[in-house]
């Protein structure tokens, strides 16, 4: 068996022994019908993603670029307090490392806000990104709902991107149970 089928395969397990184990019921009346995609190599292959991915990338060499002139500008101070800790004043001397310390926390603000979890850079990516996520799925949808598949799953994120409409939806009893009792 070749290198994809193992990749599929192992990607599957989970959400179908998922699908055994909840959805018997559903086996016993009629053939399950599954479906997947690769989110990964759609996203690489739709040229319109292409342009996204491209302005992530010049934004991110803007950004990377502020950061740049930042840590530039705490080397110099570095170079200088090294450079001329023999001839500084104490006060010049506590200016200066003052100066360094604002320098390293505006630094490490920005990189926190430009770069990290939930930043500028992620959060317009993202905002770039919705319309053509939001395609994917109704494209998805659709094909799901005229293939008559049940689920949908997409190997990237392992998780199931389309269910059919059905009466195997198990979050009704669920509550009821958990609600027993509570009042």
């Amino acid at each position: 068996m070749h290198q994809w089928s193992r990749r599929v395969r192992g990607r599957l397990v989970l959400p179908l022994m998922a699908l055994v184990a909840f959805g018997i019921p559903h086996f016993a009346q009629a053939q399950l019908r599954l479906g997947y995609i690769d989110s990964k190599r759609i996203l690489a292959e739709f040229k319109e993603y292409g342009n996204i991915t491209k302005r992530q990338q010049e934004l991110y060499q803007f950004y990377n670029k502020e950061l740049q002139e930042l840590e530039r500008e705490i080397m110099e101070l570095r170079r200088q307090l090294d450079q001329q800790s023999l001839v500084l004043s104490l006060e010049r001397r506590a200016e200066l490392e003052k100066e360094l310390q604002d320098f390293e926390r505006q630094r490490y603000q920005f990189i926190k806000e430009k770069f990290g979890v939930g930043g500028e850079l992620e959060r317009r990516v993202k905002e770039m990104a919705q319309p053509t996520l939001e395609r994917i799925a109704q494209i998805v949808a659709r094909i799901g709902a005229e293939g008559e598949y049940d689920y949908v799953f997409d190997l990237q994120n392992m998780g199931i991107i389309y269910v059919k409409e059905s009466q195997n939806d198990l979050t009704e009893r669920v509550l009821e149970e958990l609600n027993k009792g509570i009042e």
